[in-house]
């Protein structure tokens, strides 16, 4: 099975987490989420994070993960295109293939679903700076960054079994399988 680095790009509340879990689980991945890393190092201690810092903690992780022979999941926002830049050159790095997978969720469905997630609170909030500025300045990514789109009404299994085999080749285990 060929490694493969999967790099989630979308908007804030797109649903990249709910999707990183299902690709990680069909394609026998590694996860790593931008935001659990940023929890997981606040709980250490570390003071004063930044983006920078959690971005640079991610990328050795992802590298650790695919020179141990591990395909892996990022789930993060990816807003930019140097951000899926700098990953595509880990896995290049790595002998790995790179997948953006781009959730195409519309702009007024997102703000629908960070507005709930302020009364549910299912996750963390995204302040109003941060969360306008990642509208702004998203670049869609395009098919030269070897992107496959995924969209709110997929159905995943029929979607998994059209793009992440032919992309990569991948030799599909079903979950109930990798216990």
């Amino acid at each position: 099975m060929k490694l493969t680095l999967y790099t989630l790009a979308g908007l804030p509340f797109s649903g990249k987490s709910t999707l990183s879990k299902k690709i990680e689980n069909y394609t026998n991945s590694m996860r790593i989420s931008f935001d659990e890393l940023w929890i997981e190092l606040e709980s250490q201690g570390i003071k004063d994070l930044t983006w920078e810092f959690v971005s640079k903690e991610a990328k050795k992780r992802i590298a650790h993960y695919l020179k141990q022979g591990k395909s892996v999941v990022y789930d993060d926002t990816n807003a930019k295109k140097e951000h899926r830049s700098s990953l595509k050159n880990i896995s290049q790095q790595n002998s790995a293939n790179f997948q953006v997978i781009y959730l195409d969720i519309d702009e007024t469905e997102v703000i629908k679903r960070r507005k709930m997630n302020k009364t549910n609170k299912k996750r963390h909030s995204v302040n109003n700076k941060n969360f306008n500025s990642l509208i702004e300045q998203f670049e869609i990514p395009t098919s030269y960054e070897h992107t496959i789109k995924y969209e709110a009404s997929d159905n995943f299994d029929k979607w998994a079994e059209q793009n992440l085999k032919k992309s990569s080749n991948l030799v599909h285990t079903p979950p109930q399988q990798l216990k």
